[in-house]
């Protein structure tokens, strides 16, 4: 709030891989108070951008709580990789029990495919409450050592940052002049 007092445009940038609204409610219900940003940038957000460029279907890794991605999106998703032109992942299908390298095999498969991997949340590991639990960044970084092609949506890639700054430029365009 000190920054917005003082007149400074705030867009917040958070890796989560759901689009804004449903971070916004995420927040809200967290308490976060209103009016300390001017705009949210989710990796979801940047996410959906790179996934309106695919050719093709899509056949997404993660949990069911992330097809919030999808929502409103021209996008036909498949069950099953031999189907899909790329890769969209916003976590892993079971992230309390599965590990990372339980995906090395079928990632081998998908790379032979010439499968890219489009990456909803580069972050590596999230604290939920008392424990670390591995997200799509391992899962990107993994499917990048064995060789296949990655795009990476959120911080610290360049795209979140041009999205965020975009959207600060509009912000304070529209701004009264003092």
């Amino acid at each position: 709030t000190l920054f917005r007092s003082a007149g400074i445009t705030v867009v917040m940038i958070t890796n989560a891989p759901r689009p804004q609204g449903p971070v916004l409610r995420q927040l809200a219900n967290m308490n976060c108070p209103d009016g300390v940003f001017d705009d949210l940038v989710t990796s979801g957000d940047v996410t959906r951008a790179l996934i309106q460029k695919v050719e093709g279907a899509l056949y997404h890794i993660g949990p069911g709580r992330d097809f919030a991605l999808y929502e409103g999106l021209d996008v036909t998703l498949v069950d099953q990789p031999e189907y899909a032109s790329a890769i969209s992942c916003t976590g892993l299908f079971d992230d309390y029990n599965e590990h990372p390298d339980e995906y090395v095999e079928r990632f081998r498969t998908y790379i032979t495919q010439g499968l890219p991997l489009i990456c909803a949340n580069p972050d590596i590991v999230v604290e939920v409450v008392d424990r670390l639990l591995w997200c799509a960044g391992a899962l990107a970084r993994e499917y990048d050592k064995l060789g296949g092609e990655t795009q990476i949506a959120g911080k610290p890639w360049n795209p979140i940052y041009q999205v965020a700054a975009e959207r600060a430029a509009k912000i304070t365009d529209n701004l009264p002049e003092k």
